[in-house]
């Protein structure tokens, strides 16, 4: 029995009571909140011919070992690009407010101040002049730094180019989040490795066997580190290659009217590239534009994979893919997850174990500001009853 007999266990009967009251009203509060936040992020995909608006979501996690339940709530795709408005700053501002503005009715208004808007700019904006394209980034910087224009979070990695290697990253963590890899325990041999082909620049990503002594990109997601190899080519996306081959047959032959591109007379395209445009239309159902740009990828990826990465020519490891289980395989999904990630520092809904080993010494016991407003609205008439 405690010290002072019957009233001392009376008393400290009380003390645990209200302790228990206190943790328990508490607990419960928070599980609550928690159970009904929903976090959201704002990305701008800044291309060669459009900005694509989206808008993603996931339920607020209790640790950064937590998976990711993210879904892209929203799309929308404004013309025209970033870049057009390299020679016209002065029309920039309002076309980024627009594209707040549109945000802004996308994402719940009381969830405003706690979700990020970012603006990443992609290869079209890596080839305009370098002093136009800093230009560019800091009047979008300027409107979204002025907290006037929105209550959305901003920080200096808010806006800016991407590396093409940044690039590669984003679209392998979509493609391995969407094929189950991320959000499971499986061998890291099981991830799938991305190539992917832009209009500027290509670039090579996947998680290597072994050590690296170059181009490594760390990740970490859901509390797993990954080691990841990532490299781009600039100047080696479809629009420039073709631009390339264009302009070094007409250099290699500068009086000639007509030009054979010998390219189309080798591999296994031959038979395509033979053909008439309006024939391929029709046959192989290919957009008319894209015909002849069509014909010169079939020959330039089979290089690519073959002379410069070294896969065998009957390799059956490498297929083309828009989507995987449905889910569009865009960086900017990658992205948010990413930056996400970065973001995750103190969690406002930490793991019910943990807050009841923080406060099981009742003696060293401090009450906060809600224990306090709990421990007179709640406690005391309890506590009076137990007298």
């Amino acid at each position: 029995m405690p010290p002072g007999g019957s009233t001392g266990l009376s008393l400290y009967l009380k003390e645990m009571t209200i302790y228990v009251i206190i943790s328990m009203g508490i607990l419960f509060l928070m599980d609550s909140a928690c159970a009904m936040t929903t976090q959201y992020s704002v990305m701008l995909d800044a291309g060669s011919s459009s900005t694509k608006l989206r808008v993603y979501s996931w339920p607020e996690r209790t640790s950064t070992s937590s998976k990711f339940y993210i879904t892209e709530k929203y799309y929308k795709k404004v013309k025209p690009s970033l870049s057009s408005f390299q020679d016209n700053l002065d029309s920039l501002p309002e076309y980024i407010k627009n594209l707040i503005s549109i945000a802004e009715s996308q994402v719940p208004s009381h969830r405003h101040n706690r979700s990020n808007i970012y603006l990443f700019a992609t290869a079209g904006l890596r080839f305009v002049e370098e002093e136009k394209a800093m230009n560019l980034m800091n009047s979008v910087r300027h409107v979204l730094s002025d907290k006037r224009n929105h209550k959305f979070i901003y920080s200096e990695r808010s806006v800016r180019i991407l590396s093409g290697e940044e690039e590669g990253v984003f679209a392998w963590i979509t493609a391995n989040y969407h094929n189950g890899f991320l959000s499971s325990n499986q061998s890291q041999s099981k991830a799938v490795g991305v190539l992917e082909m832009g209009g500027g620049s290509t670039q090579i990503t996947f998680l290597p066997d072994g050590p690296l002594l170059a181009h490594m990109f760390p990740v970490r997601i859901s509390g797993r580190i990954f080691n990841l190899y990532s490299h781009s080519y600039l100047n080696f996306g479809t629009n420039y290659m073709e631009k390339r081959i264009k302009e070094h047959l007409i250099e290699q032959n500068p009086h000639s009217m007509d030009i054979l591109n010998p390219c189309a007379l080798i591999k296994t395209a031959y038979l395509y590239c033979s053909e008439t445009i309006d024939y391929a239309v029709s046959f192989y159902k290919v957009r008319a534009e894209f015909a002849s740009s069509t014909c010169m990828m079939g020959l330039y990826i089979t290089e690519l994979l073959t002379f410069a990465y070294g896969f065998p020519v009957n390799t059956d490891r490498i297929y083309s893919a828009q989507k995987i289980n449905g889910k569009s395989l865009d960086w900017p999904f990658g992205a948010t997850l990413y930056e996400a990630e970065l973001m995750a520092r103190d969690y406002p809904c930490p793991p019910i174990s943990s807050m009841i080993s923080a406060g099981n010494n009742l003696q060293g016991y401090r009450l906060t500001l809600l224990e306090f407003f709990l421990f007179f609205c709640i406690v005391f008439p309890l506590g009076y009853l137990i007298i």
